[in-house]
């Protein structure tokens, strides 16, 4: 009777509550000690105890939903145009280019900020790009910025790798990118301006097209930068697109769910 009680209590336990997934554990270069632990949500730790590290070891997979839950939708006018671009495989992509800076700023004063504490970035962006496509018929960009191992290491950063959305824009005639990242900077901000807020030697991140050029060039610089389409999720999804060329042309449901879950209230 008391497995059967917490069998029952397990079940109910919200499903953020599982331990997430450990992509790669590292030796530090710097440290031979020191162990560098990163998860899939994002996330890193840092541990100097073998004991501990075994008892982490523990793998959670994502459990699939059912349904996806769609925001009432509002009148606002967007001014945009469309602009065809080769992104992140090899089909065309039309992402909407603002017609000027205000439009950007209204298209990210208008990002649900109901956002869980502790909830992750892929989660609120997909949440963000979702919405503004739903209501408007907008189609944003995502950055992925990536973390390499040295920076991680030397600075003890907490993560591996952030995701925001971002917008083209007309500024002074010039088409231009804007990156609409609400948790994190009330404006939207060029893209220099975005990745010093996480760099702290403030250097220039390298624009990638693979995955790859990240992954397996963990040491060649601080931060690298690909940028997709909106519908890119987490950078499983950008390994997929890689190794197999499985490119994501729409939302999935069960996506758009986990991310309502997991990243926002009600």
């Amino acid at each position: 009777m008391k497995t059967f009680i917490l069998f029952l209590l397990a079940l109910s336990l919200p499903l953020s509550a599982k331990p997430p997934k450990i992509v790669e554990i590292l030796q530090g270069k710097y440290n031979p000690n020191l162990k560098i632990i990163k998860y899939e949500d994002g996330t890193v730790e840092f541990k100097e105890d073998e004991r501990s590290i075994e008892a982490m070891k523990i793998k959670s997979e994502m459990v699939s939903l059912e349904s996806v839950v769609r925001s009432k939708v509002t009148n606002r006018p967007v001014t945009r145009e469309y602009n065809p671009i080769h992104h992140s495989g090899t089909s065309i992509y039309n992402p909407t280019v603002l017609l000027n800076y205000s439009t950007a700023q209204n298209v990210m004063d208008e990002f649900r900020k109901t956002w869980v504490q502790g909830s992750q970035c892929y989660d609120r962006a997909h949440i963000w790009v979702y919405e503004e496509n739903f209501k408007y018929g907008t189609n944003l960009m995502k950055a992925f910025l990536f973390f390499s191992d040295d920076y991680i290491e030397r600075y003890k950063f907490p993560w591996w790798f952030h995701i925001a959305p971002y917008a083209y824009l007309k500024l002074n005639g010039e088409l231009t990118e804007r990156i609409l990242d609400p948790m994190f900077a009330k404006y939207p901000l060029k893209f220099k301006l975005w990745t010093d807020l996480f760099m702290k030697n403030k250097v220039e991140c390298k624009s990638i097209e693979h995955y790859s050029e990240f992954s397996e060039n963990p040491h060649s610089d601080d931060c690298f930068i690909q940028r997709t389409t909106m519908h890119y999720w987490q950078p499983k999804d950008l390994e997929a697109l890689e190794e197999s060329g499985i490119e994501k042309s729409g939302f999935f449901n069960l996506e758009v769910q986990w991310a309502y879950d997991n990243a926002f209230k009600n």
